[in-house]
Order: C-alpha cells, then structure tokens, then sequence
C-alpha cells in the first residue's frame, strides 16, 4: 500500500510539473502572439521572447537588408527594390494569421512544440491551416525558435529559420 500510495504521489507530481511547463509554454506563446499581432513584422517582436538562434537568423537578415538598401542608394537605378524578406516568417501563409487555436503541447526536455490551427479572417473564405511552433527554453524561459509549415505556400520553404537561410544563401548558419 505504501508502495502505491509513493507510486501515485510520483505520478501526481509528474504530471503536475508537465502541466505547469506546458502552462508556461502556451503563455510564451501567447505573449509572442500579442507582439506579433500588433506589428506584423518579425524585425519589430521583442527580442526577449525569440530564441538566441532565431535572433542570430534575424540579425544577419536585417544585416542584409540594410546593405542592400544602402547599395541600391548609391547605385546607378535608385529606384530599384533592395532585398528585403517579405511576407510572414512565422506561418506557412504569405498574409500570416490573426487567429489560432492550440491543437496540442508536447515538451521533452529544453524543447517543446506546439500544433497549431492557424486563421487568416481577412479572406473570403476564411483560409484555417496547421503549423507548428517550436520553443526552446534559455536560461529558464520559453522562446520561439522557429516554425514549421504545414502549407507550401511560403514560398516552398519548410519553416521559419529555412526562410532566413534562404535569405542568406547558406545551407547552413555560420558559427556564431
């Protein structure tokens, strides 16, 4: 009995730690939703609630951009369109999402990954996909890492850090 009683008590524990863990990781989740909605614009989320490897994607890209810029300043056609990523980083869809839904949270470790069920109300008809959000936890809070398409509307990429590789023209990031 008391065997049982140690057994049940572990269980409850276990099971109790998940739910506050995965608690966490729907609330990093939500916070980051909140920025990304009120901007639209993966150069303006605060860089507290993305991943450092993320932020390593972006700062590159951004890096990129501004040369770019600068470079078609000075050009012989100032007119020209500099490289700049358009379009959502963060979903499959070009147009991003306004809305989602948690289809499930699973975490092992540093990681978790969240299935989502994402909406785009602003068509006629509504456009609902899935995508899924990867978060890591640094330093003992949850960031986005990246995203991973269930479309292949985003330009045939697979996920978030692939669109800023892409961007870079490198298979794989350079060491940090």
């Amino acid at each position: 009995m008391v065997k049982f009683l140690f057994l049940l008590l572990c269980w409850l524990g276990t099971a109790a730690g998940t739910g506050s863990q995965e608690q966490e990781v729907k609330n990093s989740f939500k916070k980051f939703n909140q920025s990304y909605q009120a901007h639209k614009d993966h150069r303006k989320i605060p860089r507290s609630i993305l991943s450092e490897h993320l932020l390593f994607y972006i700062d590159l890209a951004q890096k990129k951009e501004n040369q770019s810029i600068e470079n078609v300043k000075r050009s012989d056609s100032p007119t020209d369109k500099p490289d700049i990523i358009e379009g959502d980083v963060f979903s499959s869809l070009y147009e991003g999402f306004n809305e989602y839904k948690i289809l499930s949270c699973t975490i092992k470790n540093n990681t978790a990954r969240l299935k989502l069920e994402l909406k785009n109300t602003h068509f006629k008809p509504i456009i609902v996909w899935n995508d899924d959000c990867i978060l890591i936890k640094e330093k003992g809070i949850w960031k986005v890492d990246n995203f991973i398409f269930g479309k292949k509307d985003n330009d045939g990429k697979k996920n978030t850090q692939n669109i800023f590789r892409s961007f870079m023209h490198f298979e794989h990031p350079p060491i940090k």
